[in-house]
This record gives structure tokens, sequence and C-alpha cells, in this order.
């Protein structure tokens, strides 16, 4: 009695798991069919918008198009066959006479929050007549910025290379094997000398499935899109611009521990091999330090301390740097915000 009971209940569990998978695949199939032009829309960045990859832990993902949707703001984002987000029209050769910069970054540089048609890659946007070229990659460290431009940038033909440097993380991020739940590569100072770590990288089977899963499946898309505008209605009115909005940061005394020490000497040292690199490439090197906003709006005459520290190090090395907190803190003394 009991083993017919069983066998009926799990004939049952098939015919419910075959109804279900039955019905799934019906309704993507009428998503596609009635929707063929379809936007996907993405949540976290790092899952969406790039893919597993055994030296960088992470890639951007080339020609993909979405909608951003996360915290409080939704934002149109494309990235290009190099899986940069600029135009498709970049090219690895420079087809002007025009002053042709790569900039590697982050978050900051990628465009976290920001549409497509206000990226300062944007020459409707920086007004100037040189050419930008946006490398950069949300949640890279340091070291990651410099093995993506050993493998990808000296590809193309620039006159400048300028990382954009974020106080707030980069110089922890290149002590870490590990960042956002994704395995990352990292350099140890061993006699004098970088050395790369890399042997611990490994896909995790189950959330590249999910992200697969996430990526090609309308309904999931679907799905995923309305619970994710849900919880944005919850937090912030919609911005006219769909734009993020500036995160409030509470102001704290920072003191420097001996790992972030340690973390500043692997800093210059890879900074200054990534300047190596770029002038045996043929072009001009510099570094941009991002303001750190808590100083600016109490009004601190000085930026993040990791950064008066750092570039102490990098004229060390000869490393030029622009540090552009003052010009945001004159402009928050005058009651004018950037």
């Amino acid at each position: 009695m009991r083993r017919k009971t069983f066998k009926n209940f799990a004939l049952r569990l098939v015919l419910i798991f075959m109804g279900s998978a039955f019905a799934l695949g019906i309704s993507e199939i009428a998503l596609r069919i009635m929707v063929p032009d379809y936007l996907a829309y993405a949540g976290i960045e790092r899952n969406f918008f790039c893919k597993f990859d055994p030296e960088l832990g992470w890639s951007p993902l080339p020609d993909v198009t979405a909608q951003h949707l996360q915290n409080g703001f939704s934002t149109f984002v494309h990235q290009n066959q190099y899986g940069l987000r600029g135009s498709d029209s970049d090219s690895k050769t420079k087809n002007s006479s025009n002053h042709r910069v790569l900039v590697l970054g982050d978050s900051y540089a990628w465009g976290y929050g920001v549409n497509q048609n206000e990226m300062f890659t944007n020459p409707q946007i920086h007004k100037s007549s040189q050419d930008l070229l946006n490398f950069g990659v949300s949640g890279y460290g340091t070291d990651q910025e410099y093995l993506f431009y050993l493998r990808n940038g000296l590809e193309f033909d620039v006159d400048e290379v300028v990382l954009v440097f974020t106080p707030y993380n980069d110089v922890i991020s290149n002590l870490e094997e590990k960042q956002y739940g994704y395995l990352k590569p990292y350099f140890k100072i061993i006699e004098g000398e970088l050395v790369l770590f890399q042997d611990h990288i490994h896909d995790m089977i189950g959330r590249n499935l999910i992200n697969q899963i996430r990526f090609h499946s309308r309904l999931v898309n679907t799905i995923e899109r309305a619970y994710r505008t849900y919880r944005n209605s919850q937090k912030y009115r919609k911005n006219i611009n769909d734009t993020s909005v500036a995160r409030k940061r509470v102001f704290k005394e920072i003191k420097l521990s001996e790992r972030d020490e340690e973390g500043i000497e692997i800093t210059a040292k890879i900074i200054a091999a990534l300047q190596k690199s770029v002038q045996r490439h043929g072009a001009s090197f510099s570094v941009i330090f991002i303001p750190y906003k808590p100083h600016i709006i109490k009004k601190k005459d000085k930026n993040h301390p990791l950064v008066e520290k750092l570039s102490r190090e990098l004229e060390k090395y000869a490393i030029d740097y622009y540090e552009p907190y003052y010009m945001f803190l004159n402009q928050e003394k005058t009651g004018i915000q950037l």
C-alpha cells in the first residue's frame, strides 16, 4: 500500500514538473514572438554585463545592450564589440589626428548609474577635441585594470592612458583574492618584485548557470524586471533622467592601518608597472584621483588620507597624477555642486 502511494506521489510530482516546464516554455516562446525587440533588464552589473574570466576573475561582455535597473535608478547601457561602454564606431586604430585617451578604472569610469548618452567619454559631454576610450570595468581593482590593459589595451593605438583611482576601495581590493563574491587575481611583493597569483581562480558553475538563464531567458528577465521595478519604487521616486542618486556618506575620521600601508606599497608598484607598459607602447601615462565626498561635504582641506600616501609613492616613480579634489572643494564652498 505504501509503495503504491509513493508511486502515485512520484507520478504526480513528475507530471507537475513536466506541466510547469511546458508552461514556462510556452511563456518563453510567446514573449519572443510578441516582443521581438525586447530590451533586457540587468540587476547586478557584474552578473549581466560581464562573464567569468580565468585570468581576470570577470571581464566585460561584447555586444550587449540592456537597461540597468538597480538601487533606485534605471539607465541605458551598451557595450560595444570590444566589451567597452562606448560607441560601435570605436576602433583599435586611430581614425583622426585627435588626441586619443584610453581611460582605465572601476565603476566610476564604467559609469554605474549613468545613462549611455551622459557618459564622460561621450563627446557631447566632455566637449573637447579628444577621443576617449572607456576601459572601465565595474568592481575592478588596480591589479585587474593593469592586467586588462596588458591583454586588451595594448591592441589600441592611443596617445595617452589615464588610470582613474578610487581611494574608497582600490587599495584594499589590490590585497584581496576575492571581491564581490568573485575570485580575482592579486599580486604580492616577493624579493622586491611583483608576483602574480591567478591559479586559485575558477568558475562557480551554479552562479554561471543562473547568470546565463538571466541573460538568455525573456521570462526570467521579465519577472526580475517586475521585482526590481517594484523595489525601486519603494526606495526612491523616479529621477527625471533616471540616473543614480548620489549615495549619502557619513563622515568619520579615517586612520590608516598596517594593511593600508601594505596595500599602498603593492598598489604603487602595480601602477609603476602599468606606466612602463604604457610608455613602451608609445603613450603617456597619468593617474587621476576620485575625490572623497565626505571630506568635501565637511569642507576638509585634504582628500582621503590614502591619496596623500599614494601620491608620495607615485612621486618616487615619477608618475604624473591629478588631484581634482580641490576643484570640487572650492565649488562646495561656493554652494555649487559639480
